[in-house]
């Protein structure tokens, strides 16, 4: 689309795809079980489950409700117990919230001080000046592997978390 002319009109609308398919097929979305949960619709909560899991058995299924369940009610006697800031609060006194803030706040930040993100914009340009043919196809370059690096779960071997 660099060469397109109004190729950015092409680019928008190929955007706007996704959300509209999902603004059509939203009615047919299950409520989440946790909502169903929350609502006392255990038996709604499920038969989503055993549409999610469908090879599930019906024991790993009970499971993932008792799990369901039990985060319910912890969220919602912490979310009783106390107040928004006291929440807020406990996000920076709390270890383990605290580093994954710090992490991710990091991580975004490196990635705007180094220019990263600039590079992934620019990339098609960028590689049209160093030479490349079809800057915008070299530019997929940096776009997959950041999307490897976003879409691939650590290998979680180790329980020690």
């Amino acid at each position: 689309m660099q060469d397109v002319k109004h190729g950015w009109r092409i680019l928008f609308a190929l955007g706007v795809i996704p959300s509209v398919l999902q603004l059509i097929l939203m009615h047919w979305l299950p409520e989440s079980p946790r909502v169903m949960i929350l609502r006392g619709q255990e038996d709604l909560a499920r038969e989503t489950y055993k549409r999610i899991y469908s090879k599930a058995t019906p024991e790993i299924i009970e499971l993932k409700l008792r799990v369901a369940k039990m985060y319910v009610e912890a969220t919602t006697q912490m979310q009783r117990g106390m107040t928004f800031w006291g929440r807020s609060k406990r996000l920076w006194t709390h270890k383990p919230y605290r580093r994954a803030i710090i992490t991710v706040s990091g991580l975004q930040m490196f990635g705007q001080l180094t220019g990263f993100n600039t590079l992934l914009y620019y990339s098609g340009t960028l590689f049209g000046l160093f030479g490349f043919s079809n800057g915008a196809a070299a530019g997929l370059i940096p776009a997959g592997i950041n999307a490897l690096f976003v879409v691939s779960p650590p290998d979680h071997k180790d329980s020690r978390h």
